[in-house]
């Protein structure tokens, strides 16, 4: 049964508290129902699947149990996500059905097991007065909101996180026990199937763990988890052979995927240049603020964690371990490419990024003294600290303007999809009567660099450019203009009226338009969050 802090004295932290002690669980409730009712109201709002998640979701289309948990999937030789999240979605649609809401809905019931998961880990380690400012801070948390309503694995990535910690603490105050270790064998191994970056926290909490117990000479223990963590090895090896086959570096788009985030800056440079290497480190933690936490102005809660990281080092180190150094392990494993240490890649650290926060957050309100100086600055800190964005969350509607599109659409016009909008079109398509396997390419597949997504589905498939008089459905071939306008030119000298559906195109999308404005007369167009669609009458 889940116990709530604050009904004992051992959490207590100075005579001044935020709230009065004997109210803290009320209040920690209260803001548990908020947070659980944000999540519920973001994942009934039931927005269109974005370009990364439409991704994923086509592989639900057809797929039989035996090729949904191996690669390669359509858009990657590799499993894009863990297999563990694969299977569930799989039982799922089998279910529920094929839909947005099915699709969501693991991630969603994760999501809100993580909020009472979060509060019992946050009244374990931190103090009486940092716990409500710990829940507050994760339950009001809008990436947290959108991310439960993502159909990605990010969920999963915080909550295993969030146990990982969890386990070891109930060991504190007592020895460990061979019924410990069994149970965290098991959820180790179970872990790494489920969440990628759990490999950090097992790591983590393995390693301290260890040398904990061989300080203390308790060499039988030692032996024991030796053996808990070559069972998590072993597990984590099987499940990462089978996921990357050679390796994503060896793989179709997993070049693609590299240069993708080297882009970014998400790997870590060697150590010479030092500058560079600085640099490097100065900026990574500057965007940890930014994505994965979702603050605006980054210097108030950059302050906190750091004064949190140095009070929990002082008060409590192996909280701190279990909770800092899976970041640590995954900027070292960028240097390598092996992980990017870059935006939503390092979802699983926003927990601990809260709690150090909230730490920071109580001791530099302690210092204040009077109970009434601490109330207020407690308050002004978290007014100040929250990222919450009241409404929901969406990035490309794709449902609204194919259904429109469905609706407004005239026997004989012809559909132009966006380099970047086919994954979510294919995915859509026949809810709104339209049938991507009549689409085709009028052009051939432009030879790259590195083969993306999209082109690595197309060559799968095998296509062959057609005359564009032969096809009423036409898949753009690249999401740049300039490589896009003998298309374009072709579709003006046989085609009447066409409909250019746009999604993920926030930066061609005008210069597309602005182009067939040009030469053509439009006729409508429907515009939506992150997708649109413009009907061209041609010359």
């Amino acid at each position: 049964m889940l116990k709530f802090p604050g009904l004992s004295t051992k959490n207590r932290f100075n005579a001044n508290y935020f709230i009065h002690f004997d109210s803290t669980p009320y209040f920690a409730i209260f803001l548990i129902c908020v947070g659980i009712l944000l999540r519920l109201s973001q994942y009934f709002f039931n927005r269109s699947l974005w370009l990364d998640e439409a991704f994923i979701a086509t592989n639900f289309l057809y797929k039989p149990w035996g090729e949904i948990l191996r690669p390669p999937m359509d858009y990657s030789a590799t499993m894009m996500v863990p297999i563990g999240f694969m299977a569930t979605t799989k039982i799922m649609t089998t279910l529920f059905g094929n839909n947005d809401m099915t699709l969501r809905l693991f991630p969603l019931l994760v999501s809100l097991i993580s909020i009472p998961l979060f509060y019992k880990l946050a009244g374990r380690i931190l103090p009486t007065q940092g716990v409500l400012a710990a829940v507050y801070l994760f339950c009001l948390s809008s990436p947290l909101i959108y991310q439960s309503s993502e159909f990605k694995p990010y969920t999963n990535d915080v909550a295993f996180i969030i146990l990982a910690a969890i386990l070891p603490q109930s060991t504190q105050d007592g020895m460990i026990t061979t019924s410990n270790m069994t149970l965290w064998a098991v959820f180790g191994a179970a872990a790494v199937w489920f969440s990628f970056p759990s490999a950090f926290v097992l790591a983590s909490v393995g390693t301290y763990l260890i040398l904990e117990q061989a300080k203390q000479k308790k060499w039988k223990i030692v032996f024991g988890l030796v053996a808990v963590s070559a069972v998590w090895l072993a597990s984590f090896a099987w499940q990462y052979r089978l996921s990357t086959g050679d390796g994503v570096e060896n793989s179709a788009v997993g070049q693609w995927i590299i240069q993708f985030w080297d882009d970014k800056g998400a790997f870590m440079p060697p150590l010479s240049p030092f500058d560079k290497f600085i640099e490097w480190l100065v900026a990574s933690f500057i965007n940890l603020f930014l994505d994965p936490g979702g603050w605006i102005v980054m210097i108030i809660p950059a302050y906190l964690f750091l004064s949190g990281c140095i009070f929990m080092f002082i008060r409590n180190r192996r909280a701190f371990f279990f909770l800092i150094f899976p970041a640590i392990l995954a900027a070292a494993a960028s240097h390598f490419q092996l992980y990017p240490f870059s935006g939503r890649m390092l979802f699983f650290f926003l927990p601990a990024i809260l709690l150090m926060i909230a730490e920071g957050i109580t001791r530099f309100a302690s210092l204040l003294k009077h109970p009434a100086l601490i109330v207020a600055a407690q308050i002004v800190l978290l007014a100040a600290l929250t990222n919450y964005r009241p409404g929901h969350h969406t990035r490309q509607e794709m449902k609204l303007v194919l259904e429109y599109v469905q609706i407004h659409m005239q026997p004989q016009d012809t559909l132009y999809i966006f380099y970047a909008a086919e994954p979510a079109f294919r995915y859509y398509a026949s809810t709104y009567g339209f049938d991507y396997h009549r689409c085709n390419i009028i052009v051939p597949i432009p030879k790259k660099e590195h083969v993306d997504e999209i082109d690595y589905f197309r060559s799968k498939l095998g296509l062959r450019p057609v005359s564009a008089s032969e096809t009423n459905c036409i898949l753009g071939t690249s999401a740049l203009l300039e490589p896009s306008i003998a298309e374009l030119e072709k579709i003006k000298h046989t085609k009447q009226r066409v409909w250019f559906i746009f999604s993920h195109a926030y930066w061609t999308e005008d210069d597309f338009v602005k182009y067939l404005n040009q030469s053509a007369k439009q006729l409508d167009k429907i515009i939506q969050v992150g997708s649109a669609a413009y009907l061209y009458e041609m010359p």
